[in-house]
Parts: structure tokens; sequence; C-alpha cells
């Protein structure tokens, strides 16, 4: 039997969070009873954390302002470091700033810088000036992906851009410039008033800089900050847009510090432990959790992999800041895992206590890093809407099954629904549908899509198409909206690149639905094979009748060798590092010159 301890029920506009704890309840005992359904449960055991950034930046500051916060490594290796006690005063010199500037709380601040100490500072001085942070990137050289961003928010009345000639050059598309004291002359985001570029670049029509935003910090030293609230929203993430525009997600301070109660029971991530990171802030598969939430010491490089070309190099670079820093932990995008896993890549730090990685479901073919690199490696399936999801925690190879992404972490729900709403059994495929104890509170001024994902009860539609299996673990094998429906005949595309990545000339795959008058849509296999290959076509379409795909004598056998095929170096990719299909589709389209 079981004791419910404690249920809170806190209302806020839009938010409902509910937290039960558990005592000496086994994670079976609430699926016993439903083995022949699809639905997961694990319950909340640690008590949430009701705190502000601003309570945790200033308790680290007090309790260890020595300890190093963050280290910054370039791709030339110079180190940089800031300790808990400087990260906390700059951040409040950066707020003081803002407000004197004209920042209000409530307002957004659109920030597009890399993972660099002034991203660092900005961020939390955004939060502790009441403000609301808005990461970006720079996908287009028009930077009209960081105008609709902008524009959406609807209260940006600031950005904070630049570090290299090129962002500044993207800026200059939508803002004319500033005066002296930062204020814009001419913009196409309507609320935008102030803008501030970061570097040492000569850029004379943006004079107001980072360095001036300190001055006013120093001139007006004193101001006093608002007073800040958990469940006011402190950051704003975006979507990664794989397949159109990015959504607008914003996270509470609350949302921030919840983290920790739901994760670590995988994790077991200790104080002392040193993280390395290798992804953007601005993604939440990058976001510093950690430092926030036990005060761990980050490690980070400065310049992120965006591109597959670029694995090696970046995978170099990754194991010499992790040996030099003596990480424990690590989170590494896996393209880059792969780099290691035929030994030429040697780290003195190797086996860390644990590896994690996020952002797809993985083949067995990661299964060559497990032992080498890590004593665990954990998978972690989530979304920018709720985090963390799922986890699955493998101490040996011959644990790892392709694709799945094991069990629910504390305080998540899983079912997988048929396409009439009903529960399906174990092992059938479905739509996997989430409900967690911190529901994420809608997309930014977006009702319609809000409605969308997300019902009344909470259960938030994942849009992945997957199963639970007897053992109660989860598998994804594939997105609802990447099902390519061929004159009636649905294929995922998830099967179809497995069979045709296997082959060992083939780097990366990609399939994608190309638009057919007669058949509704067509598939396309875009490839990357090594440089030298002589691989053809003909010796890739070989390999479908015979992996399962369909059969030769089976009249599915045309739709399951895609029409098209096409051979490119390397692939557009979103901030986060997913392929972006948008992109990939227009450039595809314009080789096979198909309207």
């Amino acid at each position: 039997m079981y004791q419910e301890e404690k249920h809170i029920l806190r209302s806020h506009p839009n938010l409902f969070i509910r937290s039960v704890s558990i005592s000496d309840t086994p994670f079976s005992y609430y699926n016993k009873n439903m083995e022949d359904i699809s639905y997961l449960c694990n319950p909340m055991v640690e008590p949430f954390v009701y705190e502000t950034i601003k309570d945790k930046l200033e308790r680290y500051s007090k309790e260890t302002p020595d300890k190093e916060a963050i280290v910054f490594y370039t791709p030339e290796f110079e180190r940089q470091s800031l300790t808990f006690g400087n990260l906390y005063r700059k951040s409040w010199e950066c707020a003081q700033g803002l407000i004197k500037l004209g920042i209000q709380p409530g307002d957004v601040v659109g920030l597009g810088l890399p993972n660099i100490p002034e991203w660092i500072f900005c961020h939390f001085g955004i939060a502790l000036a009441g403000a609301i942070t808005l990461g970006f990137s720079y996908l287009s050289n028009d930077g009209q992906n960081i105008v609709q961003a902008l524009n959406q928010s609807k209260k940006c009345t600031a950005i904070i851009f630049g570090d290299s000639a090129e962002k500044i050059d993207i800026v200059r598309q939508f803002v004319s410039g500033t005066n002296e004291n930062g204020r814009v002359l001419k913009t196409e985001v309507s609320s935008l008033k102030y803008a501030i570029r970061v570097g040492t670049e000569d850029a004379g029509d943006f004079p107001f800089t980072y360095g001036s935003l300190q001055q006013l910090a120093e001139f007006n030293f004193g101001i006093e900050l608002p007073i800040l609230l958990p469940d006011d929203v402190c950051i704003i993430m975006m979507t990664s847009g794989t397949t159109g525009q990015s959504k607008l997600i914003p996270k509470t301070h609350f949302h921030v510090s919840s983290v920790l109660p739901m994760t670590n029971q995988v994790m077991r991530m200790e104080k002392e432990d040193v993280i390395f990171n290798s992804q953007p802030f601005i993604w939440i598969g990058g976001y510093v959790f950690s430092l926030l939430n036990l005060g761990n010491t980050l490690v980070t490089v400065t310049s992120y992999l965006n591109n597959i070309s670029t694995a090696r190099q970046f995978a170099k670079l990754t194991a010499k800041v992790i040996e030099k820093e003596n990480c424990t932990f690590a989170g590494i995008y896996g393209p880059s895992l792969l780099e290691y896993s035929d030994g030429e890549i040697n780290c003195s730090s190797f086996p860390l206590k644990c590896v994690t990685t996020a952002g797809f479901p993985l083949s067995t073919n990661y299964a060559s890093v497990i032992e080498k690199v890590a004593r665990r490696f954990i998978n972690v399936y989530g979304t920018t809407e709720l985090g963390s999801i799922c986890y699955k925690e493998i101490v040996r190879p011959e644990d790892f099954e392709d694709y799945s992404v094991g069990s629910p972490v504390r305080g998540i729900e899983i079912t997988v629904l048929d396409q009439a709403g009903k529960l399906c059994k174990r092992n059938v495929t479905g739509e996997i549908n989430v409900r967690s104890s911190v529901r994420f509170l809608g997309y930014l001024n977006n009702q319609e899509k809000t409605i969308e994902v997300l019902d009344q009860s909470g259960w938030f539609k994942t849009n992945d198409i997957g199963y639970v299996t007897s053992d109660g673990q989860v598998v994804v094998s594939g997105r609802l909206s990447d099902v390519i429906i061929i004159g009636g005949w649905k294929m995922s595309p998830v099967h179809l690149e497995n069979v045709l990545s296997a082959h060992p000339d083939i780097l990366d795959v990609k399939v994608i639905a190309i638009e057919d008058k007669v058949m509704f849509q067509e598939a396309c296999a875009c490839l990357m094979k090594k440089p030298e290959s002589t691989t053809t076509w003909d010796d890739l379409k070989a390999l479908i009748p015979n992996k399962g795909i369909t059969k030769k004598e089976n009249i599915h056998n045309r739709l399951a060798v895609p029409k098209y095929h096409v051979f490119i170096d390397s692939f557009p990719r979103t901030i986060s590092g997913k392929v972006d299909k948008k992109q990939l589709k227009e450039e595809v389209l314009k080789v096979l010159k198909v309207k």
C-alpha cells in the first residue's frame, strides 16, 4: 500500500501545478492493474523548490562566492571563468543598467548571443530586473525569423545582439541603428525601443554597447530591483522550428526550479560534479539548469556544433576541454558522440560518471560509445513545452534498444492513443500524449496552436508516434506530421532512414515528403555519404526489400522505395542541432526542379 503525504494545488493564470509526494511506493504499483494498456505514471517524491533565479544566485554568492560557476572555452582553447560571487555581482549590475535604460517588469528583451559571459550576465540581469529573456538565433541573412519572434512576443522593448560583424549586419536588416543612448531610430519590430550591441567590432550605427550599459549601472548604483515571484515568467524559449515557424514558450522561475526534483532521480548529480555542456544556452537542452538547481560548476564552449561535417573537430575540442576541467558529467549532442566510437580521440577523463544526450531517439549505433565514454549513458526524451519526459539509462552496450527512450521521469504521465483518441494496448503504435506535474503556459500569443496540443485535463499532444512495450518502456518511432502519405499508404520516414543509414558509406540520411498531384506525396531520400564513396543510389535502394521495409513481391514495393533521391554535402540545421526540414525541402526542390 502507499501513503499520500502531500497534495498541493496552486492556481495561476493558465497554469496548474500539482505535487504529489509518495513514500516507499514502487513504480510498478501504479501499473500492476494496467499491464495491458499504454498508460505510465511516475509520481513526484521530492518536493518542488519554490524560488526565483535571484534567490538561487544570491544564496550561492553567499555560500560559495569563490567557487567557479561557469568556465568558457573558445575554439582556440582560451579559458575564461566566473565565480558565483562575480556572476551575481555582474548580473546585478546588468539589471540596474537595464532598469535605468527604461526596461520595466514584464518587458521582453531579445537576446541573440552565443555561449559567452555576456549571455549569462544579460539573461540573469534581465530576470533580476523583472523582465523576460527571449533568446533568438540568426537563421536567415534578412533576419526575418528574428523579426517574427520579436513581434510575436508583442512586448519586446530591447534587443542585445552582436559578437560578430556578420550578426550585426543581420540586425541592420530590420533595425536602422540607434542614437548614443541606445534608442532605436527605425525598426520593423513594432514595440522595440532599444538596441544594445556586444563586441568590439566597429559599428558606428550602433554606438550603444554592453559597456555603455555597465556605465549606466555604475552611475546609478543602488537602484532598487523589483520584487520577483516564482510564478513570474523569466524566459521565453522557442521550439526548434524544423517544419516551419518556431512557437514561443514562456517559462517561469518555478519551471526552472522544478527540473531537479523531476530528473535527479535519474541523473544523480551532486554539488561537486563538474558539468560539461556543448549546447547553446537558449535551447532547453543547453540551458543552465544544473548551475541554478545544484550550484554545479558548468563548463561550456563558445562555439557549438551546427553542421555534421565539423563533428570530428568539435569532438576533439570537447574531449580536450573535458580532460582539462576534470568534468564528471557531460551533455553531448548525438552525432558528436559517435566520433568517440573509433577510439582515435583520447581523453584521460573517460569514462565519465555519466553522459547525456537529447534531441532525438537513438539507434543501436550509439551502443559503441557505452563504456568508452561513460559509466552511465542517458538518452533524454523531451519537448521544449514540457522539458524532460522520459529517460533511458544504459550501463552496458547490450542494454541498448533501437529508439527506446525508457521510462517517465518524476511527475510525468504518458498515454498512447489511436486515431480515434482511444487508449492503445501495449506494443500498439499511436500518438504519445504527456501530462506533467508542471504544465507549460501555452504558446505565447497563439491560443489556436495551444488548443490544438493541450486539452482541458492537461494532456499534451507531442505529435510523436510510438508505443509502450510490455515492460513499460516507451519507444519513439517518428513524428505524426512526418508520416508520408503515398497514394493513401502511410510511410514513416524513420524506418527507411534506419535502413539506408546502415550502409557503411552513408553518414546521414533524411527522408522528406514531396507533394505529388497524383499520389498526394512522394518520398525523397536526402543522403550524405563519405567523400571518397562510390556508392550509387542503385546500391542503396537494393537494401530496402531486404531489410523488412517491404518484400519484392509485395504491391507496396514501389511505394516503399523513394521516387526521388538527392546526394548532398551537409544538412541545414537549426540552433539546437536538428535538421532544418523546411530549409532542406527548399534546397531539394531547387535541385529536383519539382514545383
